[in-house]
């Protein structure tokens, strides 16, 4: 008889635990300030058309208000010889607002004045700072605070447009071909729901036309043919950007190895088994010489792939679960897909290692948001196992990181607290999963089973740390 397994699952939160930096804030905090403070300056183009209402009482036609909100668009695309077209149209509304002729003159000239050194100031910031199109949008939209389960919702809300209109009809590559359409006809008003013009959306929607702004100083031919791919090119950069940052980061953590794998060892003490195999979402790949580990794989990538012939090394991506209505279109499906980790693992050039051993009797996951973005993982391996019908054992281990200065009344308060909130993920989880079979019975009671069976437990590692 062969002896039996544990399957071990981590995600993130075994990185934290051992001390690394891979918190999304933690990546992009020294970036985030300055992308702020680009971002109000291309706000302030759109700010000018109510500094002049006040200021003169000049109330614009639409096309004008389009052309100043969006000028660094405007002079990407059709460069100087355009503006100066746009500057005398700026100039005639100013006069036939009966204002005297010196006077129109003049204003005009401080409107394009004003235009030019925003503008100037706009490109400077793009030029001499690295902006990639993700993690732009991660902090205007203030999405930036999150864990990476949170980034990867922001990717698919956007891609799926669910951000911001909340129309799930479309994706967003057919809005942004538009978009661009519009551009190329000369037309700043936008008539789409990414980019009113009118002042009660502005504020709501500018930061689209800032993002676009960055895809277009990035890539000049996206104007004029808009592909899937130009998105796609930027969450490659962000992967490659991210696996720098973990290379360096592991670098300046001499500890992270000795707390890995101290870490798994605890684990153990928590199977019942003396063996394991690895599934793991982290893109590090410590070496764990002293636990006794069957087989491990990373099935997002890690920082040591260094094949060439991909794209990047880790993957960053959508749950492949997409509405059925998207596929009405066989090519807006496709570009979706792309996104997909399904998608980006077939693409991937990696050691092809199964951890779904046969003899595997319990599964330990310790460290993992349990987000949806993953579900389809755990559906297929609680399908492999048949949890149902099997008496595989279920245990979710958490760790309440408590702080050095936390007396016993703290950790008593933070251990009920990440209890009550694992106990959720746990539930959505489960029933979830049972939502997924065709007999509505059995799906309905399966936490109830799991728990009468004393198959599920949620343990808190600290009680196997002494």
């Amino acid at each position: 008889m062969s002896e039996e397994n544990t399957l071990i699952i981590t995600g993130n939160g075994a990185d934290l635990y051992s001390e690394l930096d891979t918190n999304f804030s933690d990546y992009i905090n020294p970036k985030r300030l300055k992308i702020l403070q680009t971002f109000e300056t291309y706000r302030k183009f759109r700010d000018l058309i109510q500094t002049y209402l006040e200021k003169y009482n000049i109330r614009f036609s639409d096309d004008i208000k389009g052309k100043i909100v969006n000028y660094p668009l405007m002079v990407m695309i059709n460069g100087d010889s355009h503006t100066e077209s746009f500057y005398n149209s700026l100039e005639k509304e100013i006069q036939s607002i009966k204002l005297n002729y010196n006077d129109a003159t003049k204003i005009a000239t401080e409107i394009k004045s004003n235009l030019d050194s925003l503008n100037e100031e706009l490109l400077s910031s793009f030029k001499y700072d690295d902006f990639n199109f993700w993690e732009t949008l991660a902090v205007i939209t203030d999405k930036s605070k999150g864990s990476w389960y949170d980034i990867e919702n922001l990717i698919k809300d956007f891609i799926l447009c669910g951000y911001p209109s909340g129309d799930y009809q479309t994706s967003i590559f057919k809005h942004m071909k538009d978009f661009m359409d519009e551009l190329n006809n000369d037309n700043y008003l936008m008539a789409n729901n990414y980019s009113s013009p009118y002042t009660r959306k502005l504020k709501s929607y500018s930061y689209f036309c800032f993002v676009v702004c960055i895809l277009i100083y990035k890539n000049k031919d996206a104007i004029d043919n808009f592909q899937s791919y130009y998105l796609l090119n930027e969450l490659y950069e962000l992967e490659n950007n991210f696996a720098d940052y973990i290379t360096k980061n592991m670098q300046t953590h001499e500890n992270y190895e000795a707390n890995i794998e101290l870490l798994m060892n605890t684990l153990m003490k928590i199977s019942k088994n003396t063996s394991f195999n690895l599934f793991t979402f982290n893109y590090t790949r410590p070496q764990l010489s002293s636990c006794n580990i069957k087989k491990s794989k990373n099935i997002h990538g890690n920082i040591n792939n260094s094949s060439q012939r991909n794209h990047s090394p880790v993957i960053i991506g959508i749950d492949s679960k997409i509405d059925e209505k998207y596929r009405s279109n066989e090519e807006d499906y496709q570009n979706i897909f792309s996104f997909t980790k399904t998608k980006r693992i077939l693409s991937l050039v990696d050691e092809n290692i199964d951890v779904l051993d046969p003899n595997i009797d319990e599964i330990i996951f310790f460290g993992h948001s349990l987000g949806e973005s993953d579900y389809s993982y755990f559906q297929s391996i609680f399908d492999y196992y048949d949890i149902y019908n099997s008496y595989l054992k279920i245990k979710f281990v958490f760790s309440p990181r408590y702080s050095k200065d936390d007396d016993e009344n703290d950790k008593l308060l933070k251990d009920m607290s990440k209890l009550e909130s694992q106990s959720v993920k746990v539930s959505k989880l489960i029933n979830e999963y049972g939502s997924t079979f065709d007999n509505t019975n059995h799906g309905n009671n399966l936490l109830h089973k799991l728990l009468t069976q004393g198959r599920l437990q949620i343990i808190n590692i600290e009680d196997f740390l002494n």
